[in-house]
């Protein structure tokens, strides 16, 4: 079973980007990527952000990953957590493309 981390720096890789470059779509530095990929940080909304428009599907990201041991509601809150940053991703997500629809229009 992959980590988040190791499914990040897999698909950075296929995409044959650095992690400066990564970094810098995601207004974030190359150490933070990689500390994610080290699986010792968790990737945040921004660095989803920039997965996604690159054609990752964040869902999956979190599909069978390791998540971090402790109680059962520690780990049901970490899921719950995974799951509404995903679901914000999408709002904000159509909410770009509404803008630039928007602005294209005008």
């Amino acid at each position: 079973m992959a980590t988040i981390g190791q499914k990040v720096k897999t698909f950075r890789t296929l995409k044959g980007i650095s992690q400066q470059e990564l970094a810098d779509k995601a207004k974030s530095h190359k150490t933070t990527i990689s500390r994610i990929e080290r699986d010792a940080l968790l990737p945040n909304a921004q660095i989803l952000a920039a997965l996604s428009s690159m054609g990752m599907d964040v869902t999956d990201l979190f599909e069978g990953s390791k998540v971090p041991s402790g109680s059962k509601k520690e780990q049901a809150l970490y899921h719950r957590v995974s799951e509404l940053e995903i679901k914000l991703l999408s709002v904000e997500s159509k909410l770009a493309k509404l803008i630039d629809f928007i602005e294209k229009k005008l």
